[in-house]
């Protein structure tokens, strides 16, 4: 901490959850006089008192969801309303009246007509405002990262079927606080000001009579969240003789009061992290921008602990059923060691297979300090700093799975016969004794007979048992999952990152995941075990149950989707979960298999957890599983929803009449749950970014961008989508960042022209002339089309007297991998050899002419066309928040 940030720590009671209404803070601010304040125009309405806001809701009157901004265009808003089961559109930031991204806020219904029409008004007033020429909005990071199908609807295409305006903020998270930087000018009072612009309203706070700032500026590293206005005398030392000192310095600051005369908020700093070349110091932001606290547990939660070294006494192994004795396996899934399973063969058809977790719950009372802080965090995050739903105490030294250990456990039982047929299910408490602990890619190398481990020690005799329960256990999932798809369930899931880090937090190798057969054992499972409890659980509280359910994707998206791809000579079937499943996997080339599932997730809904009783049973089905009742119920140690469910099946077990909790509660529970793990969804997120951004730069060396192979999965009148398949980016390319004479879009074909200025790079013209001459390197290597999958960039340069005319050869293959139609032998050196095959299968068109014609070397001319092929620069900045990686087109006529 720097000497001169406060003293306080920023998260020390972040954590705090309460179900109480929002109320600002009082805080000490520079104020006008009380005429200044009568002269000063309101620019937000009231909010209603809360006292007024309860028999609103309940006639339905009003109505209430949690408020999200969207990233790329932050006037508008969202308000997804359960009673109305659909999104409220809320237009600008008078409408949205001071709510946050992650509040809970009351909405007054309004007519749609009427927002559309002024919506409209505001953007021809600005029009002509700017002598009627359209206002044109450079494109940022976020507008960037989002590719077609994906992010919020846009409402000037799609009309919303509610709108709404915040009449006031029902409950915000307690202590809140964000990452950024401090500046001491306002970025938009940069610009000239026009008479009446609501932007002028705050300059009254900006500068005392004498010329000195009253207040200095904090920037959210979130673009979502207002510049907050602090205190001058909360400014760090030197900041106001020096601020461009501080521009690489990340701060956290809060929101304490934002009055209905000013159009931003007012702030304290709360604490400064340091450098933004610290990687700690990014990792900090990542989790305080999430409303994750990175600081220790408080004494009061630890007091909540058992003693340690704990032992498990007498009197609990007897309430139990005692399995220590029998071969339990824990298999370790990106360090969880929540799960284990045992299985015994009990006739030559039966199989007595055991799913055991870890009974977290046994060691946390309900409303005790330690379980309030719980729910308050409601999900875990491991990234290189942490912040953990348990104390690691409790975790090592009482309920992970360990080796040679006697645990509590929630166990499932399961008498299953060898086509995954279930006959009998027991629901109990148990305890075991892990006699092991495999990781997934140790259980990998047993099924793929290279034996157990050495760090298991096992008698010879024991090997061979190890190996026949992990290869049962496999055909055993191998047929569950099997039946789950002939049910109907749907297999297609998001590519992650496999990223290593050495240990000063930088990474050293990034790739795409490879799922293993093995992960199917646990997975399999786990899904029965969630499946089985679920239904359980709401037989016996059908008020009160907690389960997790998925909608059906946008089905105007998906729709869309179809007919798009329909133009590109593939066929999905979006009828059911079954036949998009199907026919996905009905498309042979791999690559295109890939882009069409990353575009079919776009259009899915998030699971989310919910209270049973508060919902229709049409709501109740999971549309990924096409399971009509689900839970979750198998990873306690890093979701709080599961030790609900774990209380919820004991008071089943134990017959008791009702449960602790009303299903109001619960279903508060299900709804911050669903808020804390997609904040730990784009935790994980940000992090992978972070470490792709330093990836990249230590790649590039001293070069400023990496060139690298990319497909186009889309095309507009002004942009086209790009993923780059090797490193898993989705990136939007503007035309308006890249060296173009002009371009030209034309919508009958769905095809850009792109007119390059010749010999200016994008990024680097380095790297796009080295680009350029790998690929002529390539095709002076070996004619012959087998080899096309390994060329070598290490054949001598051609002379230099043809090297210009090589090149622009060169650059007119950029889009091709491989050919239907190969080269004949005779054909000279300038008849040049695609590098990239499309993915396009249009009827009609041949692969190896009609990219030949993409890249037209006369007229500096490139044909962008959906499912081609391209090469694309890479650029990355890490040091700064958030981190940088931008991807653009690179220019073939370098």
């Amino acid at each position: 901490m720097s000497p001169a940030a406060p003293a306080r720590s920023p998260t020390s009671n972040r954590s705090s959850y309460a179900w109480v209404p929002f109320t600002p803070t009082n805080t000490s601010f520079p104020r006008e006089d009380q005429q200044q304040q009568q002269q000063r125009r309101a620019l937000f309405v009231a909010h209603l008192p809360f006292s007024a806001l309860v028999p609103f809701l309940k006639q339905h009157q009003l109505v209430s969801g949690i408020l999200r901004v969207n990233k790329r265009n932050r006037s508008d808003a969202y308000v997804f309303c359960d009673d109305l089961n659909a999104d409220i559109y809320i237009c600008g930031s008078r409408d949205r009246n001071r709510a946050l991204e992650g509040d809970v806020v009351a909405i007054k219904l309004v007519e749609v007509d009427r927002v559309i029409r002024e919506k409209q008004e505001k953007e021809q007033a600005k029009i002509a405002r700017n002598n009627g020429q359209p206002i044109v909005r450079k494109p940022d990071e976020e507008d960037e990262k989002e590719i077609m199908f994906g992010g919020e609807e846009d409402v000037d295409k799609v009309k919303p079927k509610y709108c709404g305006i915040v009449v006031a903020i029902l409950e915000r998270a307690q202590s809140q606080v964000f990452s950024g930087t401090l500046g001491l000018t306002r970025p938009s009072s940069r610009r000239p000001r026009k008479d009446g612009d609501m932007a002028a309203d705050d300059d009254d706070h900006s500068v005392k009579s004498d010329s000195s700032p009253r207040i200095v500026w904090f920037k959210p590293t979130d673009k979502r969240v207002p510049l907050i206005a602090i205190p001058v005398e909360q400014a760090p030392q030197g900041f106001l003789e020096n601020n461009q000192q501080f521009e690489n310095r990340l701060f956290l600051g809060s929101i304490k009061r934002w009055p209905i005369t000013s159009l931003h908020p007012f702030g304290v700093l709360e604490n400064e992290l340091g450098h933004v070349h610290d990687i700690v110091v990014q990792f900090r932001a990542i989790l305080a921008d999430n409303n994750f606290s990175f600081e220790p547990f408080a004494d009061p939660v630890m007091g909540c602990l058992p003693s340690t070294p704990w032992v498990c006494s007498d009197a609990v192994i007897r309430s139990r059923l005692d399995l220590r004795a029998i071969r339990t396996i824990t298999i370790s899934h990106n360090g969880v060691l929540d799960n284990a399973l045992s299985i015994k063969q009990k006739s030559d058809n039966i199989y007595e297979v055991g799913f055991h977790v870890a009974d977290l719950a046994a060691f946390v009372m309900p409303h005790s300090t330690i379980d309030r802080e719980a729910k308050a965090r409601a999900a875990a995050v491991y990234l290189y700093e942490s912040a953990p739903l348990w104390p690691e105490k409790l975790l090592n030294e009482c309920t992970n799975l360990v080796a040679c250990s006697t645990r509590l456990a929630f166990s499932v039982i399961w008498k299953i016969d060898q086509s995954g047929k279930v006959i009998d299910t027991w629901y109990g408490k148990t305890v075991i004794k892990s006699h092991g602990v495999l990781t997934t890619n140790e259980v990998q190398d047993i099924l793929d007979g290279n034996g157990v481990p050495s760090h298991i020690n096992l008698q010879d005799h024991e090997k061979p048992l190890w190996e026949d329960d992990i290869n049962v256990l496999y055909s055993l999932s191998q047929n569950l999952k099997q039946a789950r798809r002939r049910n109907g369930a749907m297999f297609l899931v998001k590519q992650t990152l496999d990223i290593s880090v050495d240990g000063n937090g930088h990474p050293t190798t990034i790739k795409l995941a490879a799922r293993l057969p093995a992960d199917d054992i646990v997975d399999e499972f786990s899904i029965l075990a969630n499946t089985g409890v679920a239904h359980k659980i709401s037989s016996y509280f059908p008020e009160h149950a907690l389960l997790q359910s998925q909608a059906p994707p946008n089905e105007r998206k998906l729709r869309e989707l179809s007919q798009y791809l329909r133009g590109l000579g593939y066929t999905i079937n979006p009828s059911t979960a079954q036949s998009l499943q199907q026919t996905v996997d009905a498309i042979e080339n791999d690559a295109a298999k890939k882009v069409v599932t990353t575009l079919v997730l776009k259009t899915m809904s998030p699971s989310k957890f919910f209270c049973i009783g508060k919902f229709d049973i049409n709501r109740y089905h999971h549309y990924s599983l096409n399971a009509p009742l689900y839970t979750q119920f198998t990873c306690p140690s890093r979701s709080y929803a599961d030790v609900i469910v774990h209380r919820q099946l004991e008071a089943v077990l134990a017959g008791d009449k009702r449960f602790y909790l009303e299903n109001e509660v619960i279903q508060k529970i299900a709804r911050h749950c669903n808020v804390k793990g997609q904040s730990a969804d784009n935790a994980r997120e940000q992090a992978q970014h972070l470490f792709m951004s330093q990836y990249l730069a230590r790649m590039r060396g001293s070069s400023t961008a990496t060139a690298h192979e990319a497909i186009v999965v889309g095309v507009q009148d002004q942009a086209f989508d790009v993923i780059v398949p090797g490193l898993g980016l989705e990136r939007r390319i503007h035309v308006i960042n890249l060296p173009l004479e002009t371009f030209k879009y034309n919508p009958a074909d769905g095809v850009l022209h792109l007119f390059w200025k010749p010999g200016v790079a994008t990024a680097d013209t380095m790297a796009e002339q080295a680009d350029a001459m790998a690929e002529l390197e390539d095709d002076e290597e070996d004619e012959d089309d087998e080899d096309l999958a390994q060329l070598s960039p290490t054949t001598s340069a051609p002379p230099s007297t043809n090297t210009d005319h090589l090149i622009s050869d060169a650059v007119h293959e950029l889009s091709v991998k491989s050919v239907s139609s190969p080269p004949s032998a005779g054909q000279s050196f300038t008849k040049k050899r695609p590098r990239s095959m499309s993915l396009r299968v249009v009827e009609g068109e041949n692969p190896w002419t009609s990219q030949q014609d993409c890249t037209i070397p006369d007229e500096s001319r490139q044909v962008i066309r959906p499912f081609d092929y391209i090469r694309v620069v890479i650029t990355s900045d890490p040091d700064r928040s958030p981190p940088l990686i931008r991807v653009l087109a690179a220019n073939p006529f370098v």
